[in-house]
């Protein structure tokens, strides 16, 4: 809908004026951002390209990837591991979704991609910040006595 009204609006906006639409809906006129629009007939979440990919990695800096998917690496006593995992999964009732989680002793590597998609999408971002919040909150390296 976004996509379809702005395209309208530049070119035909005196049709737009004269709609007089309301508050919610005048502001889908606006440009849709870039990458991470909604795409197909299932509606799935595009992929970014490899400069947001980019973008997004320079404001996650303990991740790395590209389009495919971004990793982040956590080695903690296991203890303290346990609980940031359990944080981190506690993000599947928030957002429905969660990394995938490889754990091997005291590490464990978070993978983040949009499967439905094969790529890395801006759902996939906003993951990778709240599982850094969600790190943070469980006190990630932070004794629990």
């Amino acid at each position: 809908a976004q996509a379809v009204l702005y395209i309208l609006s530049r070119r035909e906006p005196e049709l737009m004026g004269e709609l007089e639409l309301p508050g919610d809906i005048g502001e889908l006129i606006s440009d849709p951002a870039p990458g991470g629009g909604i795409t197909g007939p299932r509606g799935h979440t595009a992929p970014l390209t490899d400069a947001e990919v980019a973008d997004a990695l320079a404001d996650l800096p303990y991740w790395t990837g590209g389009r495919r998917a971004i990793r982040r690496t956590i080695q903690l006593p296991e203890e303290n591991l346990r609980r940031v995992l359990s944080r981190i999964e506690g993000l599947r009732d928030e957002m429905g979704r969660v990394p995938d989680i490889d754990q091997d002793g005291d590490t464990a590597t978070l993978t983040i991609s949009t499967k439905s998609a094969g790529a890395v999408t801006h759902l996939d971002v906003n993951l990778a910040h709240r599982v850094d919040g969600a790190i943070v909150e469980a006190g990630a390296g932070i004794s629990a006595s």
